[in-house]
């Protein structure tokens, strides 16, 4: 980097870019790139360039020129120019984000990220895309090679989860006559510092129960309105928050209510997220099972107790050995634990130990989270340092030469947005334990009706597997205001969707 490079760069080692009004078709393009490279950028806005230029700091402009044969970049005095002649939009816009991503490289001195150019949450429906046209593996690798600059390990990587979720995808047919539904309990005794979910804090005791009650409204409407339409409901979600943070009583009626509206033959799977061993008792793992819920979520994130102090888990280390010991006794054979690599102050050597635990337990599932920053945690980005994205980069590393031994197979991938390291979240299980709720909520394919608090609904079209979707209030007073609204809003859409067939 010279020395007018540097000028470049404000205080916090961030460069300053500005991209003029007439090429804001291509903002997020190229801005999702340049957040590979640092993660905190934002544009410099044309009302900031007068003002910087007074305080000799550079802001390179970055600009474009078109014709239909060659694309030219022009990113302050460097100047790129490539083929487009036959491509269509999508092919140029990734030809763009090659040249950009090739600048910063140089920019940088980075070496290769690991998943190149591939920003999308689900980067396995570009794979199971291909595959539906019959592309053979080495074709499908080779396009994620040159295409997305992705490197060799996270390649194979995506080509393993996609085979193996292959035969668990439904037919068209079947997902016209197969749905899921993800219920939402939103209350957690504490937040945990990186969380971005629309969690509560336990409200008092009236508003649980008016929830509770407007909930179950929602399931019973949704549920006969599903069985009138012939459509089967193949598998239940109860996530959050953290659904154990009900009581005794109030998880039984929930279960209950549950298992009375969408429950039947067609189900499939189960899942209720336990989830923080603080909110589980042994009476409460027997109505899980009292009720049918065939597979459970006990996330340690950590078997750290100082790091579990730090993010505001308020449990001890030793009650996720409890409470794992219960689940086996009160009869649980499908379990899930989460892991979280880039918690705050951990070396790859605890995230090692944490592994070693979970291989002494052998639960079914393991889930492994990389640490991402969104606005709603209290965590931010900017508390986050090369240094520990270089950690993570280990501790994906350690965990590659961990699972060889372990029996456990990659079944589930998704990405998010700023993510320390450049890193995905895998989903793990022993051979014959996968969870068909979390392939099938990822890959799209099949419609999920988000029911209760900030939960989303996402109506698939069969046709194209195209997505419409939306969302029921964040607010818990709002939901409890406007469910009449919401539940008619379903089952207008669930009308709608006998309509079109």
């Amino acid at each position: 980097m010279n020395e007018h490079d540097k000028c470049v760069l404000n205080h916090s080692g961030i460069p300053h870019f500005y991209l003029p009004e007439a090429h804001n078709a291509y903002r997020q393009a190229i801005f999702d790139v340049i957040r590979i490279f640092f993660p905190q950028f934002q544009w410099t806005e044309e009302a900031s360039l007068a003002e910087l230029s007074a305080q000799q700091i550079n802001v390179e402009t970055i600009q474009m020129e078109q014709n239909e044969q060659t694309w030219t970049l022009m990113i302050g005095e460097n100047r790129s120019v490539f083929r487009v002649e036959g491509l269509d939009e999508n092919q140029c816009r990734r030809l763009l984000k090659q040249e950009v991503y090739a600048f910063l490289q140089q920019y940088t001195k980075q070496k290769e990220h690991p998943w190149g150019i591939m920003t999308g949450v689900r980067p396995t429906k570009i794979v199971h895309r291909c595959l539906d046209e019959k592309q053979s593996k080495e074709e499908i690798s080779r396009m994620l090679r040159q295409d997305y600059l992705m490197n060799e390990e996270k390649t194979n990587l995506l080509l393993e989860v996609t085979a193996r979720q292959r035969p668990f995808l439904l037919s068209r047919n079947e997902a016209e006559e197969k749905v899921s539904i993800y219920l939402s309990i939103p209350f957690c005794p504490t937040r945990c510092a990186y969380c971005s979910f629309p969690a509560f804090s336990l409200p008092k005791p009236k508003l649980q129960e008016e929830y509770l009650t407007n909930l179950l409204r929602e399931c019973q409407a949704v549920g006969e309105a599903l069985k009138t339409s012939g459509r089967q409901i193949q598998t239940v979600y109860i996530g959050g928050g953290t659904p154990t943070s009900l009581s005794e009583p109030q998880l039984a009626r929930l279960l209950e209510g549950v298992q009375r509206y969408l429950g039947g033959e067609s189900l499939a799977e189960f899942t209720v997220e336990a989830g923080r061993p603080d909110t589980i008792t042994r009476e409460k793992l027997q109505i899980l099972h009292d009720y049918k819920a065939g597979r459970i979520s006990i996330n340690p994130q950590t078997f750290l107790q100082k790091t579990l102090d730090a993010i505001g888990r308020r449990h001890s280390v030793d009650a996720i050995y409890e409470v794992y010991e219960m689940a086996r006794q009160v009869g649980f054979d499908s379990i899930n634990m989460d892991l979280i690599t880039g918690l705050t102050g951990e070396t790859e050597d605890d995230f090692a130990y944490s592994l070693e635990q979970i291989a002494r337990l052998k639960p079914e599932n393991v889930t492994v989270h990389t640490l991402a920053i969104k606005r709603t945690a209290r965590l931010a980005l900017n508390q986050f340092s090369d240094e520990q994205s270089r950690v993570v980069e280990a501790m994906h590393k350690r965990m590659n030469q961990w699972l060889d031994g372990t029996g456990y197979v990659p079944y589930y991938l998704y990405r998010q947005k700023h993510m320390i390291g450049d890193q995905e979240n895998t989903g793990y299980c022993l051979p014959g334990k996968e969870s068909l709720y979390n392939i099938l909520m990822m890959e799209e394919r099949q419609t999920i009706f988000g029911l209760g608090v900030g939960s989303t609904s996402k109506y698939v079209n069969t046709a194209d597997w195209t997505l419409t979707q939306s969302s029921n209030p964040k607010d818990l007073i709002f939901y409890n205001q406007r469910i009449d609204e919401i539940i008619d809003k379903k089952i207008e859409k669930i009308r709608e969707m006998c309509k079109t067939e």
